[in-house]
């Protein structure tokens, strides 16, 4: 459903562009650097020496990005997938579940695509997650000669698998025991980023989103980051199953010219040429029966600086703490996405049977598939997902054409986007494509590479972890405007005074309000909420006087306070949910409040300004595939900058930037959108004969 608390900081207005000189096949860059939600942010917490998530049955089986430079949707498609297969193991574990995860019809049927399997239970061909998959998986593969973990293991084995978790080795991953039942559509992710919202999927904030500069055929697929995907996912939209959106071409034979960018070899023409597009009606497909409800913005092990003139990180040192919040978030969330440097963008790049026990590459060697790149600056032109870790996993593993070694043991288990053996041999044969990937079971053939690898604990290339919390699909109503979201800035604004930004709504329906979505820009920022009622004689609400007026005469429903210890979005809970009555206006409001260091080093208290942005057509776009649009409609959104009595309408904020910056050539061209808030509320029947429910309170009331 869309439309549906006074001096300013010196380093006012300066908003970082992304990816204005960075057409890199991916761009996963644009994250804050930030604590995990769930780390104690001491590195206290017990945790084993290993950990694979491969071998509790909550990771699904490398897939292949070919002919595309999606790496990023990969990356983020395998992350979501572990988290909803842990998750779904953990309900299953603590609660009676309906036999499938699949969304029942109206009439209490399951959907047409539903079948059973051979043990008689419940699966969805659809892709849909059945609950028990995991442990049941993890049951076959425990074996009964298996010793329990150590204390510190038990714990985190336990935390990760939930309640009643079966104990599984972790004494090497295990690649047999992939699971997939969960299988997101990487086409829809790397689609729909690039297409504006329609009225169909956005309403009121159609044409908003990101638009290809050109029509070419090549440009379908081109850049992407971590942050747009987080934008669009948090927005209800793109959350698909591979069946309902495969990764193929509109049309393709079986032939296997899908997989290819180049013609030859007894293929046809580059597969990229073809038309990969979606229809509108599945980007707000629900067929995978999650959606995304959270998002992790996690700390960097390599602290790195952006040169955006160049398009080039800086490589600064290593960060031993943000090691163990990636750790703590794989066995709290589920896999985490990251962006790194590669030799390769794609495995196409490395010809067939190049290589062998003794290639060595920029990075990696190849006979033991372990990445350590030492580079002081290079660009992030590559996307993969860590699923486990080995803190004994020998430096001297690591070897590479400068010779370089990491300075301690320890490293990342990784799932690549360059295929495994399987799918080699399935789609196009040995000829066609490398098998990429530490061989299972210690084989040396190219059929058992499993599209794995480790990558050292010390890469000087390690950038914007991220992990997705993922909620089941419920009945909720999605309020919002902000499908940009916080996608095209590192931070936005800050000042010393109150920032305060606001969102009207209008209830469709008598509704609950149950929760609030929020996005937050670095490490224990607190969010201040506010929820009002408009009164009936508010009127017209378009510009800031009238807005200020409507609050006058508004009733405060809720409030409430929430610090988060890491960036990110937010779906923040209600202590007591607010009623609202069909057709009634609403507000939600926000202060988003952090500590930030001043040009002269200080560090002071300042609030963001939480507004899309967008940049304005006077930037340089040459050298990216699409540009940002921004839709803000007049009584959307409003904000307060100096304090309670200064409210301007966005149009009005726009036109008092644009003198300010007439003022001072080194503002950016930028326009600003919608508050980034969303609602979240459910429909509800409070009529009786004998008692009337008021807001907010939900408590019976005797009319006489």
């Amino acid at each position: 459903m869309s439309a549906i608390s006074c001096r300013r900081c010196a380093s006012t207005f300066l908003v970082l562009a992304l990816s204005l000189a960075l057409a890199f096949a991916c761009t996963p860059f644009a994250l804050a650097q930030t604590r995990s939600d769930d780390a104690d942010g001491e590195g206290s917490r017990a945790l084993p020496s290993e950990f694979y998530l491969t071998n509790l049955g909550y990771v699904t089986s490398a897939k292949l990005q070919s002919p595309w430079g999606t790496c990023w949707a990969f990356a983020v498609a395998a992350a979501i997938e572990s988290s909803i297969l842990k998750a779904s193991a953990e309900l299953s574990a603590t609660q009676d579940m309906p036999t499938s995860s699949a969304p029942e019809e109206k009439d209490g049927s399951l959907p047409e695509d539903a079948a059973e399997d051979a043990s008689g239970q419940a699966t969805n061909t659809a892709g849909l997650n059945h609950p028990m998959a995991a442990i049941r998986s993890a049951a076959v593969s425990a074996k009964s000669d298996d010793s329990t973990l150590s204390s510190a293991s038990d714990d985190a084995n336990t935390s990760a698998g939930g309640a009643g978790r079966i104990d599984v080795s972790m004494d090497e991953p295990d690649f047999s025991n992939l699971v997939d039942d969960v299988d997101i559509s990487e086409r829809a992710i790397g689609w729909f980023v690039h297409e504006p919202q329609s009225e169909q999927s956005g309403a009121s904030q159609a044409g908003e989103g990101y638009v290809r500069k050109s029509s070419d055929p090549l440009t379908q697929f081109e850049g992407g980051n971590f942050s747009i995907a987080a934008a669009m996912l948090v927005a209800g939209q793109a959350l698909v199953s591979e069946q309902s959106a495969p990764y193929r071409y509109n049309g393709y034979d079986g032939s296997g010219t899908a997989w290819f960018a180049t013609s030859g070899g007894g293929r046809s023409a580059d597969a990229r040429l073809e038309d990969w597009s979606l229809p509108d009606e599945l980007r707000t497909g629900v067929d995978v029966g999650w959606h995304v409800s959270g998002v992790l913005e996690l700390e960097s092990p390599a602290i790195l600086d952006t040169d955006i003139s160049i398009g080039m990180s800086i490589y600064k040192g290593y960060d031993a703490q943000a090691t163990e919040q990636i750790k703590e978030t794989l066995v709290d969330v589920g896999a985490v996405a990251v962006c790194l440097n590669s030799e390769l963008s794609l495995p196409s790049e490395l010809s067939s049977g190049s290589i062998s026990s003794d290639t060595l590459g920029e990075a990696i060697d190849y006979s033991t598939w372990s990445q350590y790149s030492s580079a002081d600056s290079f660009m992030l032109n590559h996307a993969v997902t860590i699923v486990g870790w080995d803190d004994s996993y020998p430096a001297e593993a690591f070897r590479n054409t400068s010779g370089a070694t990491p300075p301690s043991a320890g490293a990342w288990l990784c799932k690549n986007n360059w295929g495994s053996g399987r799918i080699v041999e399935e789609n196009g044969g040995s000829d066609d494509l490398v098998g990429w990937g530490i061989r299972e079971g210690g084989s040396s053939s190219a059929s058992d590479a499993t599209g794995f690898f480790w990558l050292s604990f010390f890469d000087h290339t390690i950038s914007t972890p991220v992990a997705f919390k993922v909620s089941p699909n419920d009945d909720a109503n999605l309020y919002q405007y902000d499908y940009l979201g916080a996608s095209e800035f590192f931070k936005p604004t800050t000042y010393t005074s109150d920032v305060l930004v606001a969102n009207v709504f209008q209830a469709e329906n008598t509704e609950l309000i149950e929760s609030v979505g929020s996005w937050t820009f670095d490490a224990d920022e607190t969010v201040h909420t506010y929820v009002y009622a408009l009164g009936e004689s508010s009127g017209e609400v378009v510009d800031g006087e009238q807005f200020l007026e409507a609050l006058a005469s508004s009733t405060l429903l809720a409030e409430g306070a929430d610090t988060f210890s890491v960036a990110g979005y937010h779906e923040v809970a209600l202590d007591e949910p607010v009623m609202l009555y069909a057709g009634e206006r609403f507000v939600v409001m926000q202060q988003i409040e952090g500590m930030a260091t001043n040009l002269f080093g200080e560090e002071e208290a300042v609030s963001y300004l939480s507004l899309e942005v967008a940049f304005t057509d006077t930037m340089d776009y040459e050298n990216v595939a699409s540009k940002p649009n921004v839709v803000s409609n007049a009584g959307e959104s409003f904000v307060s900058v100096y304090g309670p009595q200064d409210w301007r309408s966005v149009d009005e904020y726009n036109d008092w930037y644009a003198d300010l910056k007439a003022q001072n050539s080194q503002n950016v061209d930028v326009i600003f959108g919608n508050a980034l808030i969303k609602a979240i509320t459910k429909n509800t029947s409070m009529a009786s004969d004998d008692r009337l429910y008021e807001h907010a309170k939900l408590e019976p009331v005797t009319h006489e």
